[in-house]
């Protein structure tokens, strides 16, 4: 039987309690209760805070995979991927944020499932790090 969710979760707390550890990450009791005992996926920001506390990617968490290889950095990036991100980054945060939804809208047109991974992981890391800006 596939692992779901609530399972990675609780082999990463290992011999700790989900309740005492998720009010002290800042989950609500109804969180808690909807992810431990309904089995539902959280929503963004209660997934960025349980990555950031068990140290794993949300694509590990949703998936229990990690995103394929070929997409991972090696070595120098090459100077118009340098410049892509200089664009995006010069973008206002509105803007961002509907390129990423365009980009979305493309990639799930492609019906490629490796290039829709590593999408949902930016996606979820674009993610995070805006709300690390709020």
């Amino acid at each position: 039987m596939e692992k779901t969710f609530r399972d990675r979760v609780l082999e990463k707390l290992g011999n700790r309690k989900p309740t005492p550890w998720g009010l002290s990450i800042g989950l609500t009791l109804g969180a808690i209760n909807r992810i431990f005992n309904q089995g539902v996926v959280p929503r963004a920001d209660h997934l960025i805070k349980i990555s950031d506390a068990l140290g794993v990617s949300i694509n590990w968490l949703l998936t229990g995979e990690e995103v394929s290889p070929k997409y991972v950095s090696c070595g120098e990036t090459p100077i118009v991927d340098e410049k892509l991100v200089d664009l995006f980054h010069a973008l206002p945060e509105d803007s961002q944020l509907g390129l990423v939804g365009m980009l979305g809208t493309y990639v799930s047109v492609l019906k490629d499932d490796d290039v829709q991974k590593a999408y949902e992981s930016f996606k979820l890391s674009f993610m995070k790090e805006a709300q690390k800006r709020k």
